[in-house]
C-alpha cells in the first residue's frame, strides 16, 4: 500500500536546526498537495474575482502570508508546528478512515507504525502523543474522532468538525 504526507514546515524552519516541533495531522480527503480544509496560497485574489472564489483565495493567502511570517507579533510567531494532511487512498473511497478495516487494510497501522514516525525523524518532529493533535472535517472530522477512540495514547487533542 502507498502512503503519502504533505508537510507543512513553519517559518524559520531552516534556520532552527535543533529545534523539535509538535505534530499536527489534518485530515481530509485526498489531495496532491496542502489542503486541510482549506489552500495555501501567496498568490492575492485577482480585482474581478467575486463570491466564493474570491473568499477563498483571500483565505488561502491570509493563511500562507501568516504562516509563513517571521514577524514577532505574528499570528503564528508562537505556533510552530508541522502540520501534515495524509494522503491513503483505496479502491473505495479517496482515503482509508485511517484506521484498520477488514475492507481494506491495515491503514491504521500503517500510519502509526511507519508514516508518521518517518516524518516526525525526517522533520524534526518530537515524536510524543502528548505533542500530537488532529483535526478534521467531514470525513477528517470521522477521522479526527477515530484517532480519539482507539488511539487515545498517541494524540493529546482532537478538533472534530462536522
Amino acid at each position: 500500500m502507498m502512503l503519502e504526507a504533505c508537510v507543512l514546515i513553519p517559518a524559520g524552519f531552516y534556520d532552527h536546526n535543533d529545534t523539535k516541533y509538535p505534530l499536527v495531522i489534518a485530515h481530509g480527503h485526498y489531495s496532491a498537495i496542502f489542503n486541510p480544509g482549506g489552500r495555501f496560497d501567496f498568490r492575492k485574489p485577482s480585482v474581478n474575482m467575486t463570491g466564493y472564489a474570491r473568499y477563498d483565495q483571500e483565505a488561502a493567502n491570509w493563511f500562507a502570508s501568516n504562516w509563513s511570517s517571521l514577524q514577532p507579533d505574528g499570528i503564528f510567531s508562537n505556533a510552530r508546528a508541522l502540520v501534515i494532511t495524509i494522503n491513503h487512498p483505496v479502491p473505495y473511497f479517496d482515503d482509508s478512515y485511517a484506521v484498520d478495516s477488514v475492507n481494506v487494510g491495515p491503514y491504521g497501522s500503517a500510519i502509526w507504525k511507519e508514516l508518521i514516525p518517518h516524518v516526525e525523524k525526517e522533520f524534526r518532529g518530537i515524536g510524543e502523543g502528548w505533542a500530537r493533535g488532529v483535526l478534521g472535517g467531514s470525513t477528517g472530522g470521522w477521522e479526527s474522532l477515530a484517532y480519539a477512540v482507539f488511539y487515545p495514547e498517541k494524540i493529546n487533542y482532537a478538533a472534530i468538525a462536522c
